[in-house]
């Protein structure tokens, strides 16, 4: 059973974080597990109403984040909700802890850089391209190349639903032996870097008293954690791509887990949420599973040859369809109704949580 309690870990023992990343990190001990103690900002009253204050969001975000993939289908941590002396903080069970001690986790940045004479290529923002190389020939993942691409594809379908933008390479990966021998799929982490973390009150409310800049906001950002042919790109543009045709393969599959229903009640779950922040995660993520998720899905299901009367619950486009950004030229779009935007912006990016074992 989903945990939705608010927990109040004010009297935990916390320790040295063991864990890589920026954002503050502690090791705690609870309930007999080892977690990861990831902090909001200081819940300042008055300061609520500025803009650095709302990334007092994350650890909430990280909770739904990780809810959503679970609902998705995807092994993903499992994560705590609470507070801690006034602080929001999400604990991330570890799960590493149960395995032989010298197993470790081995991130997709530890296979690039692994690639014969090509570890140069090996970027803090990875091109998608050679991604796509390390995925079709590394010789570490031999025995899971089928499952590592069937995961990433679905990994950043979802993702794209709630708008991470720090998928990066050293965000997601795999579970080595003590020779090194990799033996499986890590579970998807580190979720927290989503669903407009940096917006304060005031521009949460202006996009949920607006529905056409709630719409323009979700399609305009935000962009993928890796380079796609040289550029940033938005994910609603790059689903939409000629890149992304075995992404939304992925999307009939995984499309009624994300049912509106479904994301609307683990919001409703998540414990300790004003009407506010429930209002917005609701209304976010419906805006992405619309304009960002549903022209791709379409796509999709043209693709495969699928009708209308055979296709389940596919969706209406009649709202989605957007200006071509004149990106053409570099990058074919294949025919559909909205073939989104990229910016030049460059959106924040950290390093991964899960680093030291």
């Amino acid at each position: 059973m989903e945990d939705n309690i608010l927990h109040d870990f004010s009297n935990e023992q916390l320790k040295v974080s063991i864990y890589d990343g920026a954002a503050e990190k502690r090791t705690m001990y609870y309930q007999g597990h080892r977690y990861m103690l990831k902090f909001g900002y200081l819940l300042d009253s008055s300061k609520r109403e500025t803009s650095r204050t709302s990334y007092i969001n994350i650890p909430v975000n990280e909770f739904i984040g990780s809810r959503i993939f679970k609902t998705a289908g995807l092994p993903t941590q499992d994560v705590l909700l609470g507070t801690y002396r006034g602080q929001s903080v999400v604990a991330c069970r570890d799960f590493m802890e149960e395995l032989n001690p010298s197993w470790k986790l081995i991130h997709f940045k530890q296979l690039e850089i692994s690639m014969p004479g090509e570890s140069g290529k090996s970027k803090a923002r990875p091109d998608w391209e050679y991604v796509k190389h390390v995925l079709d020939d590394s010789q570490d993942i031999e025995s899971i190349r089928s499952e590592t691409k069937h995961r990433f594809c679905q990994m950043i379908c979802v993702d794209a639903l709630i708008g991470n933008y720090d998928r990066h390479s050293n965000n997601w990966g795999f579970i080595a032996d003590g020779q090194a021998n990799i033996r499986g799929l890590a579970p998807v982490y580190d979720c927290g870097s989503s669903l407009m973390p940096h917006l304060s009150h005031d521009e949460m409310l202006s996009r949920l008293k607006d529905p056409k800049l709630m719409k323009q906001a979700n399609i305009d950002s935000p962009t993928l954690a890796m380079n796609v042919h040289g550029k940033r790109r938005k994910y609603s543009f790059f689903m939409t791509s000629t890149y992304a045709s075995e992404f939304r393969k992925e999307l009939p599959s995984i499309w009624d887990k994300i049912s509106e229903e479904r994301i609307n009640q683990i919001v409703e779950e998540a414990p300790g949420l004003d009407n506010l922040h429930k209002d917005f995660y609701k209304a976010t993520l419906d805006a992405r599973r619309r304009y960002v998720l549903a022209p791709a899905l379409e796509m999709a299901l043209d693709e495969r040859n699928l009708s209308v009367a055979t296709a389940k619950n596919r969706p209406s486009l009649s709202e989605s369809a957007l200006e071509n950004d004149g990106q053409s030229d570099e990058v074919q779009i294949l025919p559909n109704p909205n073939p989104g935007v990229d910016p030049d912006g460059i959106n924040p990016m950290s390093d991964s949580d899960f680093g030291m074992h």
